[in-house]
């Protein structure tokens, strides 16, 4: 499978910092007097665990990521930039335009609030249920061969198959994020936007969630049984080594921002892929990337139009492509420049 893998690193990726967002949430919890369905979240002030911006007369790590100025007719503006959730090391200090963009923001718009709150957050709701109803199991959902995957990703990886097999796909899919936050050298803890993140709480900014942890949820609820069976398939049956190359093809081409080769990477497919795998990974694609795209835009022209100083930032993919949030702005009116340096 061509570059599945790259979809299948950044998805367990994605997956581990949601985990962390809901045992940092069980964690940290204290319920509201006056709702108890409602609980605060105490602010996170922990330091990142990497040099964000270099001091003056450092040098800056030798990347250099796309980053935007999008501006509207009345001249309010803000800057974007395109996330890895998981980086390396040498990836930092950031050059010094991120630099720029933070400081002059007083808000860090990200696409889910995944190390503080600082505010009050409600309890997670689903539109389905996360377990299958009496006399019906996982194996009803998934194809024979993704199933039988299934259970031997779970055996080789400790993973309880009769809990399991409980669970309505979209949850056990979910389960899987019990993988590593590690990729190699890459790792979910020195992200961008998560260091970013601890870097606003640090010197008070304003963290915005653009998406609600209900609506991330959501994504993964509301995928119909063909996709989730073909995204558990090639969960369980990547390969670790090609999924590592094609990380690391991804990661130089953020690092580099080179757009046209991260949109390849995004939406290419594999070769083998039937005609049905085919239609489930444009549906996935619509679900999980397009749709999410058109929300993220819709609350950034808010906060462009309300003259709100942002740092808007959400993984790279959501940038690229013609219904991608450049292509999206530009359509609305909206003027982009990319930022050089």
């Amino acid at each position: 499978m061509r570059r599945n893998a790259v979809i299948v690193g950044a998805l367990l990726i994605l997956l581990a910092v949601i985990a962390r967002l809901l045992i940092d949430l069980a964690a940290n919890r204290g319920f509201d007097s006056e709702n108890d369905s409602i609980f605060v979240i105490k602010k996170n002030t922990t330091s990142p665990e990497v040099e964000v911006f270099a001091d003056e007369g450092e040098e800056c790590a030798d990347i250099s990521p796309a980053i935007w100025l999008v501006s509207d007719d009345e001249g309010n503006s803000i800057y974007m930039t395109g996330s890895m959730h998981a980086l390396k090391e040498e990836d930092y200090p950031l050059p010094d335009i991120f630099k720029e963009a933070f400081e002059q923001a007083d808000v860090i718009a990200v696409e889910i609030n995944n190390v503080d709150s600082a505010g009050i957050i409600s309890d997670v709701e689903v539109h389905g249920s996360y377990t299958c109803e009496e006399g019906d199991t996982l194996a009803n959902h998934l194809s024979e061969e993704t199933y039988s995957a299934l259970c031997d990703y779970a055996d080789e990886n400790g993973l309880d198959m009769n809990h399991l097999d409980d669970l309505m796909p979209w949850a056990a899919y979910e389960s899987l994020e019990e993988s590593s936050e590690t990729v190699g050298e890459y790792s979910a803890t020195i992200g961008l936007d998560r260091v970013l993140q601890l870097s606003t709480n640090i010197e008070g900014k304003e963290i915005y969630s653009i998406e609600t942890l209900e609506e991330k949820v959501n994504v993964y609820c509301d995928m119909p049984d063909n996709v989730l069976d073909l995204l558990i398939y090639e969960t369980c049956t990547a390969d670790e080594e090609q999924t590592l190359k094609h990380i690391d093809e991804q990661h130089e081409a953020w690092r580099t921002g080179d757009l046209e080769a991260f949109e390849e990477y995004t939406y290419s497919y594999s070769e083998d892929y039937t005609e049905e795998q085919l239609e489930a990974r444009e549906e996935y694609y619509e679900l999980f990337v397009i749709e999410r795209n058109r929300r993220m835009v819709e609350r950034a022209e808010r906060m462009i139009d309300e003259g709100q100083k942002t740092l808007f930032i959400v993984g790279l993919s959501h940038f690229v492509g013609d219904e991608g949030i450049i292509a999206l702005l530009e359509a609305d009116g909206y003027t982009v420049e990319r930022v050089e340096y």
